[in-house]
């Protein structure tokens, strides 16, 4: 029987001014490679995300 590895790919947006979260995701593997400015707005003020990545084989 030959086993066939999948690519799964993992995406995630973590807000800027959340460090805590984004050491946790890149000490998990992801990686961030950019930043959208004023992507989440609570009702008042507008905050960056970062996206990063995760790919791996399952």
């Amino acid at each position: 029987m030959k086993k066939i590895n999948e690519i799964t790919i993992l995406n995630l947006s973590v807000v800027s001014k959340n460090k805590r979260a984004k050491i946790f995701y890149e000490s998990l593997g992801f990686v961030v490679y950019g930043m959208e400015p004023q992507a989440l707005f609570d009702g008042q003020n507008y905050f960056d995300e970062y996206v990063a990545i995760e790919v791996g084989l399952i």
